[in-house]
């Protein structure tokens, strides 16, 4: 059964490919938002992302495919050093909405035979996008929800 670690695994490793994260580049996060916000300007020097939270339900058709559904949040955001830069924001924006595409078209594949194990059904038509800014530290970007589902077992353990 799909747990919580293993979806902070998953946007881990996209964080991994599509961002840089390594041990010397800190690209992901899942720290809560304030706490996040922050301490920002201590990490946002390129593009981040920050799963921010993680909520399920179970969908029962009173058969045995109960899917487990999930939305997942997170945030795709730089940071600009001046914010009257507007030729800066653009350039940002892009960026940010350059990697959202890439891990939109990553999570599509997954979904498709064969699937990623986290990944059993998704309706990527609930994958919505909202731009985000925060001008009093320069943080602009994107947050990002995104519903994955998968089988849930029945079996009592």
């Amino acid at each position: 059964m799909t747990k919580y670690t293993d979806i902070t695994k998953y946007f881990k490793n996209i964080a991994n490919i599509y961002l840089g994260n390594s041990q010397t580049n800190k690209t992901f996060f899942r720290k809560g938002l304030d706490e996040f916000l922050n301490h920002i300007d201590i990490v946002c020097k390129t593009p981040v992302m920050l799963l921010e939270r993680y909520d399920f339900r179970y969908t029962d058709n009173m058969g045995d495919n109960v899917l487990k559904d999930r939305t997942i949040a997170f945030i795709i955001m730089n940071n600009v050093a001046d914010i009257d830069d507007y030729e800066a924001l653009d350039t940002v924006f892009d960026e940010c909405e350059t990697i959202i595409d890439k891990i939109f078209n990553h999570l599509r594949k997954d979904a498709t035979p064969p699937r990623h194990n986290i990944m059993k059904y998704s309706n990527f038509n609930n994958f919505d996008v909202t731009p985000i800014e925060n001008q009093a530290d320069g943080n602009f970007g994107y947050f990002v929800t995104v519903k994955i589902s998968s089988v849930h077992s029945t079996k009592i353990l």
